[in-house]
């Protein structure tokens, strides 16, 4: 009677009995409760048969229940280990460090998942995201970026090389998008994380993931949005590390593009990027509007054609990190206000410095 992982969620699982003559299950609570979560419709029968397991809703922290089977002399186990809302809802959801680019994880719907490239004589964190599994989007994907970070060279892979085998190994194929060939229905194969920002081979090759692909438009894709993460390259120089967080804005989303294995994949209805930028020995001249070496930005972009648009004073663009938390209800940079407190991380967040040209 095989069992799994689950999410926080209210669900149920059939659970197949073999034995011979009569039979009981009891079922025990890790860590111990008088409430009892989970029950089943049967507790007792002889023979083959089929139970239903059902599980009520979790709260913050991970738990499981224990299904002993019990017939004669001999007893078998089986456990079901329910996720916490906090560990992000989904049943391979990591729990997220306290890196300095990480938005909020706290949507019980959502997954994080965080990958990691080698970096010197060890290895060093490549991105993270946090997937949406129904939309089959990362809403966003955030990482660290700096001329170590990214490497040097070109892309490893040619364009048919690199588009081979982008299953992510950390979710399950029903949960992201299959792009080894281009979507059907919609668009470009957009990334999230640029190949151009890990030029590493492991790193690089992460980067094709299908949880790090959206539908985009094409235009967008080649044009502004190629044009901002060129710009995000050339302020990088400037830092010790500049902190990005690229998302897909899936909110209303209407549209739809199919996937190599049919599968309907959201077609965002916006793109955005939120920038920290880091300096230990910041200058006021350099960065005005900075607040102890952090200076930041965002921008925005509807999934559509910018030729011919000058995105960088375009206000419905060019925002200020609160700005853009408003326009969406994320909460980005959340680990600031421990590092440098509350008022100046709100400095940080509301200023758009003069700086981002």
């Amino acid at each position: 009677m095989p069992l799994k992982t689950v999410s926080w969620k209210k669900d149920s699982q059939f659970i197949s009995v073999e034995a011979e003559g009569s039979w009981t299950l009891s079922l025990e609570f890790t860590p111990q409760t008088d409430e009892a979560w989970a029950r089943l419709d049967k507790t007792e029968g002889s023979g083959a048969a089929t139970c239903v397991l059902y599980w009520e809703a979790a709260s913050k922290q991970e738990r499981s229940v224990t299904v002993t089977l019990s017939s004669g002399r001999h007893s078998s186990s089986a456990t079901l280990v329910q996720k916490g809302t906090e560990s992000g809802g989904g049943p391979y959801s990591e729990i997220a460090p306290k890196w300095m680019e990480l938005p909020a994880t706290d949507d019980p719907d959502l997954c994080f998942v965080t990958h990691d490239m080698p970096y010197g004589v060890g290895r060093f964190r490549n991105y993270s995201f946090y997937l949406d599994p129904q939309a089959r989007v990362s809403v966003w994907v955030a990482y660290p970026l700096n001329k170590a970070l990214k490497g040097s060279g070109s892309r490893t892979f040619d364009d048919g090389e690199a588009w081979t085998g982008t299953i992510d190994p950390k979710v399950p194929r029903d949960d992201q998008a299959v792009v080894t060939r281009p979507f059907s229905g919609y668009g470009a194969r957009g990334h999230q994380c640029p190949s151009a920002d890990r030029l590493s081979s492991e790193a690089n090759f992460q980067t094709f993931y299908g949880t790090n692909i959206t539908p985009q438009n094409y235009d967008l894709n080649g044009g502004a949005w190629s044009e901002l993460e060129g710009n995000v390259r050339n302020w990088m120089v400037d830092f010790d590390t500049l902190y990005v967080v690229t998302g897909a804005d899936i909110h209303g989303y209407t549209r739809t593009a199919k996937d190599n294995d049919g599968k309907s994949i959201a077609v965002p209805v916006g793109y955005y990027k939120a920038l920290l930028g880091y300096k230990r020995n910041a200058s006021g001249t350099k960065f005005p509007g900075q607040s102890q070496g952090y200076v930041a930005i965002a921008f925005y972009f509807k999934n559509q054609n910018y030729s011919g648009d000058n995105f960088m004073t375009d206000p419905s663009c060019k925002m200020s990190v609160k700005s853009l938390e408003a326009k969406l209800g994320y909460d980005f940079f959340v680990n600031l206000p421990a590092k440098i407190g509350e008022e100046n991380a709100a400095k940080v967040e509301s200023t758009v410095s003069t700086y981002w040209k």
